[in-house]
């Protein structure tokens, strides 16, 4: 029986970037890539970052939203071919989507407007990779 979701792993560009993205613009919080990544933590700079693997040839950072485990993989500088995050769609569920939103826009992230469809008020908004996530609340 399938009990939930254990982790998402993205693979990204630029992993620095996409840190800052998910950190900063989301908030999403430092986590930890536990022994399936076979590796030591390496330290954090001036602010706890993640838990971040030097490990060849790819890096790897694990991040965390409530009970999200979001691993994020560097991808070989020209491995990338352009693909990264086209035909992913990612929803999280948030308890005030317009007050979310607005903190996304006065931290420099520029998402779509909130609309309401389906019993949900949403907007979307992509990673520097283009992952779409859709950030969403349930109307009733």
């Amino acid at each position: 029986m399938i009990r939930g979701l254990g982790f998402i792993r993205l693979e990204v560009s630029d992993l620095e970037q996409s840190l800052v993205f998910y950190r900063r613009g989301l908030r999403f919080a430092a986590g930890s890539l536990g022994e399936e990544a076979g590796h030591a933590a390496a330290a954090a700079a001036s602010e706890e970052v993640a838990d971040v693997a030097d490990t060849a040839p790819r890096r790897k950072a694990a991040l965390t939203a409530g009970t999200l485990r979001l691993i994020l993989e560097e991808m070989p500088a020209g491995q990338t071919n352009g693909w990264l995050g086209q035909g992913v769609d990612l929803a999280i569920e948030v308890a005030g989507v317009d007050v979310y939103h607005d903190a996304l826009v006065a931290r420099g992230i520029q998402p779509t407007p909130p609309i309401d469809e389906a019993g949900q008020r949403s907007f979307r908004v992509r990673d520097p990779d283009g992952y779409q996530w859709r950030i969403q609340q349930s109307l009733d």
